[in-house]
């Protein structure tokens, strides 16, 4: 048996009844073997890619900085080197956004091997557009990462692209039914005359939780109609409207989307408002 100072740290395997001890200096020699020195190891690279529809959905649930900072932990976890980071504010309904295109374009160049997404539905909503998308990743080793579930979103069999198939279904199906119960949540509130946002629309006041007529902007919204009868454009409109000393909530003149909003929605609105009064 050597001395203990010659012994390796993993020293000894069993075969059969004999037992068989690796010093320390043949171990380092194995390994310089195996092992060159000198040459320099490289991280595997990687990409997060982080989306929200809207910069009011980043305020509510998962945000832009929550899902960058998870992706980046699960990356380090991994011992990847995170080299880009590619975020949208726009609905994942098809592929067509610019940071995405750019980590695609990263992965074509094989400049990276691993894309980290929160969920699936942050790389899209649509499985029409995601498993083409998976496919082509996974014939150029690229590893799409989903960290919420702590796994690797490849298609490499047919039951690989069955069980995310159905699990995109799934998250549509819900999608769809939370937007159905929303809709048939506002629909009631209005039937009701109940204020359904955080500003009662042009022409209208929140009185407690009740949408009320607002006099005042009610005769700027028929000066308004009166001059577009007339055929003032809407810049000559707006030019109008602050010669008369007419301006809009905030003491500003009205922008042109304001005047097309009061155009078009307030008698709309007048029918809406009047209907449940």
């Amino acid at each position: 048996m050597l001395p203990d100072t010659y012994r390796s740290y993993v020293d000894y395997s069993f075969y059969g009844k004999e037992t068989f001890y690796i010093d320390r200096p043949r171990l380092t020699a194995l390994a310089s073997f195996l092992i060159d020195e000198n040459e320099e190891w490289t991280m595997e690279k990687a990409a997060i890619y982080a989306r929200v529809s809207t910069e009011d959905q980043e305020k509510r649930g998962i945000s832009l900085d929550a899902q960058i900072s998870r992706c980046a932990r699960y990356l380090e976890s991994l011992g990847l080197e995170l080299v880009d980071t590619g975020i949208d504010a726009l609905s994942g309904k098809d592929l067509n956004r610019p940071s995405l295109k750019r980590i695609l374009n990263l992965a074509e160049k094989k400049k990276i091997s691993h894309i980290a997404v929160w969920n699936k539905d942050r790389l899209s909503r649509d499985p029409l557009d995601a498993l083409p998308l998976l496919k082509k990743l996974t014939r150029k080793s690229v590893q799409v990462h989903e960290v919420e579930s702590n796994k690797v979103l490849s298609i490499q069999t047919a039951e690989d692209e069955m069980m995310l198939t159905v699990e995109w279904a799934f998250k549509k199906l819900e999608r769809r039914k939370i937007s159905d119960r929303t809709r048939m949540a506002l629909a009631r509130k209005k039937e009701l005359g109940e204020r359904i946002s955080a500003r009662p629309p042009y022409g209208y006041q929140f009185d407690g939780n009740k949408v009320v007529v607002n006099i005042q902007e009610q005769v700027i919204i028929s000066r308004i109609q009166e001059l577009h009868l007339l055929g003032y454009s809407e810049r000559k409109l707006i030019d109008e409207l602050s010669r008369q000393g007419v301006f809009n909530r905030h003491g500003k003149p009205f922008g042109r989307m304001a005047i097309r909003n009061i155009l078009v929605k307030a008698p709309h609105e007048k029918k809406e408002i009047a209907a449940t009064s």
